[in-house]
């Protein structure tokens, strides 16, 4: 599924960066609404293999040492895009220096990018994201709050369930898995974290991961 997707991906990217001519604004227009949808079936069938791989067992973390500033600081740049397509504002509450963290930072990257994703589609054109991170002797903290839509109190508990969605506003028009707060529990869950949820409907949301800092093993 991916490796022709991913053929996809690659030449609409030629097509928009001019390499078979000079595009109308209409064409463009379409191919950048293809390539949309594109990233988001690779990200769907990435998330799919993820859960085939955790229900098999066959995940092993992949622990090192990196500076969790940073890679949410470059999570927030590759998101910039998706941003400014729904004029939202973004501010960052990132320390700037640089401490380390032991864990898997591709796994820390999938949680934090699913975090940041489901913020800006869950709140309506002109929001406000924020993304803090805070990195202390005990625990690293990493928290993405909107003013988007919200979540009753009464639906919360379905959030972290696999292929779980919970309708508002917003949902039909953005589509989705289900599936991306599901992986984040799981990775924090393997980092002998946790997820925490704060939200009302109506008033926004905050997704709150909370990680050990732990030597290595």
């Amino acid at each position: 599924l991916r490796t022709p997707a991913t053929g996809v991906k690659q030449y609409l990217g030629l097509l928009i960066q001019g390499f078979a001519g000079e595009l109308s604004q209409q064409q463009q227009q379409l191919l950048e609404k293809a390539y949309a949808g594109n990233e988001r079936q690779l990200k769907t069938i990435n998330d799919v293999l993820y859960l085939a791989r955790l229900g098999s067992g066959r995940i092993v973390l992949s622990k090192s040492k990196f500076t969790v500033t940073q890679l949410a600081t470059e999570i927030a740049r590759e998101l910039q895009d998706e941003i400014k397509s729904r004029n939202h504002t973004l501010q960052l509450q990132i320390p700037k220096n640089k401490k380390l963290f032991y864990g898997d930072e591709h796994m820390i990257r999938m949680a934090i990018e699913n975090l940041m994703t489901n913020a800006i589609k869950y709140t309506k054109d002109g929001g406000t994201i924020v993304l803090s991170v805070k990195l202390g002797k005990n625990n690293l903290t990493v928290s993405v709050k909107d003013n988007g839509v919200g979540i009753e109190k009464s639906q919360q508990d379905r959030l972290f369930q696999q292929f779980e969605r919970i309708e508002n506003d917003l949902s039909i028009m953005v589509g989705g898995s289900g599936i991306g707060l599901y992986v984040v529990q799981n990775i924090a869950n393997m980092h002998d974290g946790h997820v925490e949820v704060s939200s009302e409907l109506d008033e926004g949301s905050t997704f709150t991961m909370v990680l050990p800092t732990k030597p290595p093993e």
